[in-house]
C-alpha cells in the first residue's frame, strides 16, 4: 500500500509541475465540520490478495475520519469487513 502510495504522489506532483497552475474543486481536501465524509473502500475481489487486503483494511480501522461517515465498498472483503464490523453507514456495495 505504501509502494502504491507514494506512486500515486509521485504521479500527482509531476502533473502539477507540468501544470502548476491548473484547479479543481475535487482535488482540494475539504471536510465541511457540518457534513459527514464520504469514503471509498476498495479491496481485492478474490482471495489472492490476503496480505494487501489486511493491510487496507488494518489501515481503515485506526482512521478517526471513518467514524461518522458514509461509506461506499468495492470488492468482496471491503464489503464483508464493513458489515460485520460498526465501520460506519454503507449507503453501497459493488462485488460480485
Amino acid at each position: 500500500v505504501k509502494a502504491y502510495l507514494m506512486h500515486l504522489q509521485e504521479m500527482l506532483a509531476t502533473a502539477l509541475h507540468m501544470h502548476p497552475t491548473y484547479s479543481h474543486p475535487l482535488l482540494q481536501p475539504t471536510i465541511a465540520p457540518n457534513k459527514n465524509p464520504l469514503i471509498i473502500l476498495i479491496s481485492a475481489q478474490k482471495g489472492l490478495c490476503g496480505s494487501f487486503n489486511d493491510q487496507l483494511l488494518y489501515l481503515f480501522s485506526n482512521a478517526q475520519y471513518r467514524l461518522g461517515a458514509s461509506l461506499i465498498t468495492v470488492g468482496k472483503y471491503a464489503t464483508q469487513y464493513c458489515q460485520q464490523t460498526d465501520s460506519g453507514d454503507l449507503i453501497a456495495s459493488f462485488h460480485n
